[in-house]
Parts: structure tokens; C-alpha cells; sequence
């Protein structure tokens, strides 16, 4: 910190649609660069982890569970450096999949905050109803706040395998 500020930035990393391990690659590859330059939060855009035009393979099992291996890697692989990392994931939560940002820092989930701006472009909304995004929109408030508690609770369990050698 220096005059009371830190340093923040925006990271675009070279993606390959639905390939998980490049991606998660050439995010460590930028959160090491970011780090080395002595920035203190940097942010990836939305599905960085996959690329956001996945289209149908956002239904597959197999780009999920790489989504999931590869969140670990970034989070095993920034432990050791104190730099707040936010990268762009699907998230799935009961056969539901969410557009989400997960916050990570020194080897820990902070949170994974699920998109509530939708956009109203065609492609969008085909995978806003496929997915169950219209949740924050549609939804009362309380089985809003019902539904983020058990993400909240999922998170939770996530964050607790990290104690754990099982995602080794």
C-alpha cells in the first residue's frame, strides 16, 4: 500500500473455449505476473475459467468437473502469495449451473458470488432458462435467501476440502 491505496487490475487472459487447463494456466501465468508487480486484487472476466461461449457444453459433466479440478489448482497454486484473485466459473449447484465469480485468496475460497445482472441478449437467456439463473429475478425474497444460503452452505463444504489432502 502506498499513500493509502493499493493496486488493482483487470486481467484478460488468452482463452480456449470449454479447455479448462489452458485456461487456468494462463490465469496463474497473469496472477503471478500481477503479484510480482505488487498488485493486491486482480479480476478476470465472467467464465474465464472456460470462455463464456461454451454454449451446450456448459451441460456436460466433464467441463464442470474441470472447472472444479482447475479451481483448486489456482487456489493450491496462490497460497503463498497475498493477492485477492477473482476468476470468472460456472458454478454448479443442484443440478443447477450459476454464472459466478469466485473470490480466492491466500490459498481460500472467499466467496463465490453468483451474476445477478442478466443480459437480455438472445444467447443469454436460452442459458438463463436452461440454467435456472432467473432465480434472482423471479424468485420472492425469501427463497432468494434460501437458495444463496445453501450455495452459501456448498461454498462452505468447498472451502473445508481445501483443509483436507482430497483435491490433491
Amino acid at each position: 500500500m502506498k499513500d493509502g491505496f493499493i493496486k488493482i487490475a483487470c486481467a484478460t487472459p488468452e482463452l480456449k473455449v470449454a479447455d479448462c487447463d489452458y485456461n487456468s494456466d494462463k490465469i496463474l501465468e497473469l496472477i503471478k505476473e500481477a503479484y510480482e508487480k505488487g498488485v493486491k486484487i486482480v479480476c478476470f472476466p465472467e467464465l474465464s475459467l472456460t470462455g463464456y461461449t461454451c454454449g451446450d457444453l456448459f451441460l456436460q459433466s466433464a467441463l464442470i468437473e474441470s472447472v472444479e479440478e482447475n479451481l483448486f489448482k489456482i487456489i493450491n497454486e496462490t497460497a503463498g502469495m497475498e493477492i485477492i484473485s477473482i476468476v470468472g466459473l460456472p458454478f454448479s449447484y443442484m443440478t443447477k449451473l450459476y454464472n459466478c465469480a469466485a473470490v480466492i485468496y491466500m490459498g481460500k475460497i472467499l466467496g463465490i458470488v453468483p451474476k445477478a445482472n442478466i443480459l437480455t441478449s438472445h444467447l443469454e437467456l436460452k442459458y438463463v432458462r436452461i440454467y435456472g439463473l432467473e432465480i434472482l429475478r423471479q424468485s420472492s425474497l425469501q427463497t432468494v435467501v434460501q437458495q444463496l444460503s445453501s450455495i452459501f452452505q456448498q461454498v462452505m463444504r468447498l472451502s473445508a476440502r481445501l483443509n483436507t489432502d482430497e483435491h490433491l
